[in-house]
Formats: structure tokens, sequence, C-alpha cells
């Protein structure tokens, strides 16, 4: 170390600061090989989950159930986001990703979306016919009704398909890689 240079343990560091800021304020830190930020898991790449469900009884105060989980990917591969058009015949997925950590599909069907003013009961009962039919080796493994999303990790992500029950629906398909 030279005389420009200072040593980690020579600065007020708390144990919970961010070395990535410490390094950014002293550009001359000399930072031990082991802290260094790109060897750190916190720099891997990630998926962050967040999701919450509530429900409420007329008259009385809801109910809530929270999930939360980091996901610590092994590739650097980008995620592969693709809006869909899907009809009654079976459609597969097909991505450049191999494996699939986790899978997010939404139906973008909506009444309130795609229709200017107030629906009428004949639009609402047509859009909410738009149900998505998640399949895999032939079997149901999910319904996606429209303005809703089901995420999962999937087993044989080779094997899924996706079919609307009447008509044709759109849907956008989240697959971010393992």
């Amino acid at each position: 170390m030279n005389n420009n240079e200072q040593s980690i343990t020579e600065l007020d560091v708390p144990p919970e600061g961010n070395l990535r800021q410490l390094i950014a304020v002293n550009p001359r830190l000399a930072v031990p090989k082991h802290l260094k930020p790109e060897q750190s898991p916190v720099l891997k790449p990630r998926l962050t989950v967040i999701e919450t469900v509530y429900h409420q009884e007329p008259g009385s105060d809801p109910t809530s159930f929270t999930s939360s989980f980091p996901v610590l990917l092994e590739s650097g591969e980008q995620p592969c986001i693709r809006k869909l058009k899907v009809g009654e015949v079976p459609h597969s997925l097909d991505t450049w990703l191999k494996t699939v950590s986790e899978l997010v599909i939404r139906n973008d069907e909506s009444t309130y979306r795609n229709t200017p003013g107030r629906p009428s009961e004949t639009e609402r009962a047509n859009v909410a016919k738009r149900i998505i039919e998640v399949s895999s080796a032939g079997q149901i493994i999910a319904y996606v009704r429209p303005g809703r999303s089901c995420r999962f990790e999937p087993a044989c992500f080779g094997l899924l398909q996706l079919r609307c029950q009447q008509g044709e629906a759109k849907v956008t398909v989240a697959a971010f890689p393992t």
C-alpha cells in the first residue's frame, strides 16, 4: 500500500456499510481481495419475489398473506418477456432459456383496459370466458383468468403449453433464468 491509499481498517465503516458506496467516495481505498464487490454473493444475479394476497369479508379487517424470497441465479442470462396472443389451439412456450427458475403468466384481457367507457354485460361476459389454461404433457395444471397472473417454478418448462378456453387472449409470459 502506498502513501496515497488508505486501508479499509483505517476508516470508520459500520458493519452494515455499503462497500460499493465506500469505494465510490474513496476511489484510492485499498480493499482486501476477499471484500471486493465483484466477489460478493450479494452482487450475483438474483431474482426477488415479493407478493401479498389480501382477503376481506364485508365489515371486517382484511387478512393478508405475504411471501417474499430471493433466488440467486447461476447464469447471467437475461429474462425472456414476451407478449403473445393465445387462441383455442395449444401454444408451446419457446424461449432461448433451457431452464427457468420462475415463470410468470399474466392474462392481459380486461374489459376495463381494452374498452373505452363502461363495458356492456355482453362485453364483460365475453372477456370473462378468455381463461388461459396452462398445461404440461396434456394435463391442465393451472387456470389464469382475465386480469390475473400465476407464478411458479416449472418442473418441465419445455412441455408447457397455453390455450385460451374461448376465443383469443392477450398474454404476457416472463421466464427468468436459473
